[in-house]
């Protein structure tokens, strides 16, 4: 293990400040360097150490509280809840909303032993005791959805904190309240085996601490008006669930404080999850909040909240665990609309008005203790305050280090503002791992069959009873589904390759039609998102980013017999074609049942590639003498543009009769004619060279030089002769077309740091490997969007395959490989990868020589832009700043960086 501890001391040097504080920025950017292609540094403080290797042990800060987290488990594989993200995150507009999300450690895989070691030893130095792990379940499965109680168990230093489960969803066939309770008995089984005979488990007073996200959890998630006719089955829920157990349970009703109910059932202690205005109460009061929730009102209205029910508590004989919950935000992860209209974000988050939801929370609990001391949970004499998320990314509620709207600049900020309320000391010198823990992303691909094991695992199920069951000898998978079927797909494809979907299913459930539509979602990560609020004359709020439509109905797709298979093919229309493009990161199938449960049997789901015109039919086999057969390649026509100069090759091959390629062509001649004039006369042993290397037929290819200036097409012919030109063996036919223009691309690209309207000087060369003489350089102007796309149009570019090679000014150069130009006018996207800046003299790398160049014009901390600096103003803003810098530096990742060729 390798621990590099960086520091630097302020100079009135300012240059060399400024180089100190750049150069601390890149070090920090190592460890983030392979995530989000957009996230490229991270403030953190500057005590921070890097650390090589396993994480060292935690030290863990003793408090008078008794302090806990709700940890969201993550699937081992990556899943709608980091596709979302990762897919926000390469946006120009989140991103320069500040709204970025992204932890530390990466869109970690939650079997990850050692990510979950590093997470135990962030929270435990800062004071946290313990993690209460959300836990789902259906009836089908022997353990939980999810594997992060377990990862914790297995962990290194799992010992340094207690931990807890809160039974978040129990899903059975028909969700009756006497399902749930069977399921709930092997459950209790379950606990009884793996947690509660764990030392480290929560107890108060005694008893296993189970948190119940709402009361629903016990009748199956069917909501309704809680009231008498629900004490009976609350009750016998918990009896039978302790009978199974063994034990005693300390219950907590984690989202729902109804205290009068929970007395009513016997649950002691209850506790609002989500203290947060934009969930529970008087909204109205807090603004428009199609426009947002002021943070500061957010804050101090939580803070109300927390003094409401703790008030309620002491009346009604009851615990509170009081919670302070750093934000709450659904975007990007969900669609708004308007049933999440009045809790979709806040607005004007700062770190110093979390400090004050903390502080106001450990306050309350101060105050509480002194006149009501039963109101307040206490293990061990000191109180329980259940802080909020730990890992809620997609709801923007964490405490993990990273980056949020909350702290988008100190990846430790929230967690130091625990350490400084709670113990009075400053925060501990944090340390941070030196290498990424992104689970890895599941290769493109574009057919998927759920016959196949890896086909179907490739997929994330929820609101589901049991995961897609490959069956190879039957080539079909097969799940159930309660209520709405959802599958996931991490996607990964370039949506201009394709045309739309297709399923083909079929449904098995006890009346028809089991499955009334089904609804495809994707997010395309190189598309916008809008997040302005909804405009006039609409409601909720719009994300285009991801996009919904119906793949199948009723009309065409439902399955009317358990028999029969279904094919459902969706084509992207015009007006839909808008949002159809980009990077999809994932894609999420929606099946509507109309009734409970329904089994699905999925053999095949595919991406529809896009439909091209059928090639033309080959052309007459070419003229023969004797024996032998010409065929030129790779084609037998040409199209140039009308006085342009280019230099045109052929290639062609000589066969035998039995169809063999002529190797002995000793006493070959070869004449290439236009309009019966010998344009290139030769032996076979002249095309059969390139530069001063022999090469081996089929050969020879002519090359020769056109500038035309009529219009119209033209007759050429290749002869093979012998005997000194006396004996024709063979002849082919070509032709030569001249138009006003051969064809013309447009590139879009992106360069690093381009988020707005700009202008960009820059080189393309489209390289012909196949055949050079049609490879050509172009200077151009790059001409940015409002989003930071950039566009130009090369003119009277030959069709064929080509590199294209991108090199703007001040950028490394990048290379897209594999590109197809056709005869007309063409559309290149190339934003598979952005080209990297920081190459100011202009030799194709990036060296310190380079940050020399761009720190002589960094003479005040903003400096305007002139035609003598302007290459150094990497993002286009007209000034060159720390931000300019911190882009150049993130790419220093080595001594050398050397552009692509």
């Amino acid at each position: 293990m390798v621990i590099t501890r960086f520091k630097f001391k302020l100079s009135q040097d300012l240059p060399l400040v400024l180089l100190g504080l750049a150069v601390t920025a890149m070090v920090v950017g190592l460890w983030l360097s392979n995530r989000s292609q957009d996230i490229r540094q991270q403030a953190a403080t500057t005590d921070t150490r890097v650390v090589t290797g396993y994480p060292p042990p935690p030290q863990p800060l003793e408090t008078p509280y008794h302090l806990g987290v709700f940890y969201m488990p993550k699937p081992p594989t990556p899943t709608n809840q980091w596709y979302a993200l990762v897919a926000a995150n390469r946006t120009d507009e989140y991103r320069t909303q500040n709204r970025a999300r992204l932890p530390i450690l990466g869109f970690y895989s939650g079997a990850d032993v050692e990510a979950m070691d590093w997470q135990i030893k962030w929270a435990a130095e800062s004071g946290i005791n313990f993690f209460v792990f959300d836990d789902f379940w259906t009836s089908a499965q022997s353990k939980p959805a999810y594997s992060a109680v377990s990862t914790f168990l297995r962990a290194r230093y799992n010992n340094t904190m207690q931990f807890a489960a809160s039974l978040d969803q129990i899903n059975t066939p028909n969700n009756t309240v006497a399902e749930v309770r069977d399921t709930a008995k092997k459950i209790a089984a379950y606990y009884r085996d793996n947690y509660f005979n764990q030392s480290n488990y929560l107890r108060v007073n005694g008893k296993p601490a189970v948190y119940l996200l709402n009361p629903f959890v016990m009748y199956g998630g069917q909501r309704g008006v809680l009231g008498p006719e629900n004490h009976d089955d609350a009750r016998q829920f918990m009896r039978s669930f302790e009978a199974a157990a063994g034990t005693e349970v300390y219950w907590i009703l984690a989202h729902s404080p109804n205290m009068k109910w929970a007395k009513q059932v016997g649950i002691p202690a209850v506790m609002s999850r989500y203290v947060s205005p934009g969930i529970t109460h008087k909204v109205a009061q807090l603004g428009n909040a199609q426009q947002g929730i002021p943070y500061q009102a957010y804050v101090t209205e939580a803070t109300a909240i927390n003094r409401d029910l703790f008030a309620q508590a002491g009346q009604e004989g009851m615990a509170y665990a009081p919670s302070s919950t750093t934000n709450f935000d659904e975007r990007p992860r969900y669609l708004i609309n308007d049933s999440h209209l009045r809790r979709s974000f806040s607005t004007g988050l700062e770190l110093s008005q979390l400090r004050r939801l903390v502080s106001d929370t450990k306050q309350l609990v101060d105050d509480t203790r002194a006149t009501q001391s039963n109101a307040v949970i206490s293990i061990n004499g000191k109180p329980v305050i259940n802080l909020g998320a730990w890992n809620e990314w997609a709801e923007d509620a964490q405490f993990e280090p990273g980056v949020s709207a909350v702290n988008p600049h100190d990846a430790f900020a929230p967690l130091n503002i625990i350490s400084e309320v709670f113990s009075g000391v400053s925060p501990p010198s944090r340390q941070v791992p030196a290498r990424d823990f992104t689970a890895p992303t599941p290769a493109g691909k574009s057919v998927w069959r759920f016959g196949d094991a890896n086909d179907a695992g490739a997929w994330w199920n929820s609101v589901v009873l049991s995961s897609i069951v490959a069956d190879a000898s039957a080539d079909y998978g097969q799940m159930t589904a309660v209520g709405d079927g959802s599958l996931t797909l991490g996607l990964h494809a370039d949506l201009a390759q394709y045309d739309g979907l297709k399923l083909v299913f079929r449904a098995q459930c006890s009346q028809h039609p089991c499955t009334d539509r089904i609804i495809a979602n994707w997010q395309a990560s190189t598309y916008p998102l809008q997040l302005s609020p909804a405009t006039t004359g609409t409601s909720g709020e719009h994300l285009s980013g991801i996009t919904r439509t119906v793949l199948a109905d009723n009309n065409d797709c439902s399955a009317p017999d358990d028999q029969d298979w279904v094919t459902c093919t969706f084509r992207i229309n015009p007006a839909q074609r808008a949002n159809w493009r980009g990077r999809a990161e994932y894609i999420n199938l929606k099946f509507n049942t109309t009734q409970h449960p329904v089994t699905y049997q999925l053999r095949e789901f595919a991406l529809v590639p896009v439909q091209t015109t059928p090639p033309p039919p080959p052309p007459p086999p070419p003229p023969q003498s004797g024996t032998y057969r010409l065929d030129l390649l790779p084609k037998d026509t040409i199209t140039i543009a009308r006085g342009v100069g280019i230099r045109q090759s052929f290639r062609a091959r000589l066969r035998d009769d039995a169809g063999q390629i002529v190797t002995d062509q000793s006493n070959l001649e070869y004449q290439w004619q236009i309009d019966d004039t010998n344009v290139v006369t030769g032996s076979a042993s002249t095309f059969c060279v390139q530069g001063n290397q022999a090469v081996q037929p089929p050969c020879p290819a002519a090359m020769f030089s056109l500038t035309p200036t009529g219009l119209g097409s033209t007759g050429g012919r290749l002869r093979v002769t012998a005997d000194g030109g006396s004996r024709q063996l063979a002849e082919a036919p070509f032709t030569v077309t001249v138009a006003d223009n051969a064809g013309s691309a447009v590139i879009r690209t992106r360069l690093q740091g381009i988020t707005s309207p700009a202008t960009i000087n820059a080189t393309i060369t489209l390289r012909n490997s196949t055949d050079p003489a049609q490879s050509s350089t172009h200077s151009v102007q790059l001409i940015a969007d409002s989003q930071g796309l950039l566009e130009t149009k090369l003119p009277n570019i030959q069709p064929g395959n080509y590199d294209v090679l991108l090199k703007a000014d001040g950028y490394l150069q990048t290379v897209f490989s594999g590109a197809t130009l056709n005869a007309g006018n063409n559309t290149l996207v190339l934003t598979s990868k952005t080209a990297r800046a920081g190459d100011f003299d202009g030799n194709n790398q990036l060296d310190i020589a380079d940050v020399k160049l761009m720190l002589a014009k960094y003479t005040s901390l903003r400096v305007p832009t002139t035609v003598n600096n302007q290459l150094f103003d990497v993002n286009a803003d007209d000034v060159i700043d720390i931000r300019d810098i911190a882009l150049v530096l993130s790419n220093l990742t080595a001594a050398v960086i050397a552009g692509e060729s």
